[in-house]
């Protein structure tokens, strides 16, 4: 149910949480840090002696095919799936059913469209970046890129950030080679 999960109410509470403290110059910053990183990351799989030629060209395949989310998921999906709801400062209880309604036509609605890439499974509030294999990303929230972390410890999220990339490199066997899949 959506009051369970709170996928929604997480999503309201990281847009409010982005558009007052994640400006643009900082999301511009953390793309061009991670590109940096990615570049560099690259040019280290070509001067791995331990790397046969194939391995690596299968890894650098997969780093052009991620994707790299930064901030926040792109176009808000479950906002606009749930953000046209008509709820009621009256009836608490109205809220509960209202909202368990649209949930359960959203789940039923799913079996018939294609997943959404765009859904990210933590909050942008997150102050922590994850990979996800079943869609060879990389998603870095805006919880993450805030002082003290972003600006006191700008060294420690290169770091993290190079080990979310090279965990997956060394510990999936298979290759993705047509770019982000769900």
């Amino acid at each position: 149910m959506l009051l369970s999960d709170g996928a929604a109410i997480q999503e309201s509470i990281g847009k409010l949480f982005v558009d007052t403290y994640f400006p643009e110059v900082a999301e511009a910053a953390a793309q061009q840090m991670l590109g940096d990183i990615r570049i560099a990351f690259e040019d280290h799989l070509e001067t791995l002696s331990w790397m046969d030629s194939d391995t690596r060209e299968s890894a650098v395949e997969k780093l052009e095919g991620m994707d790299y989310q930064v901030g926040y998921p792109e176009g808000w999906p479950l906002l606009a799936k749930y953000g046209t709801l008509q709820l009621s400062e009256e009836s608490f209880y109205q809220n509960i059913i209202t909202v368990a309604q649209a949930h359960s036509q959203q789940e039923r609605d799913r079996l018939f469209e294609e997943p959404m890439k765009e859904k990210w499974s933590h909050a942008a509030t997150t102050t922590n970046a994850y990979y996800s294999r079943n869609k060879n990303a990389l998603f870095i929230p805006a919880g993450i890129l805030q002082p003290p972390f972003f600006l006191a410890r700008l060294s420690g999220l290169p770091e993290l950030w190079r080990h979310r990339l090279s965990a997956r490199s060394r510990n999936d066997s298979r290759v993705r080679r047509l770019g982000p899949q769900v």
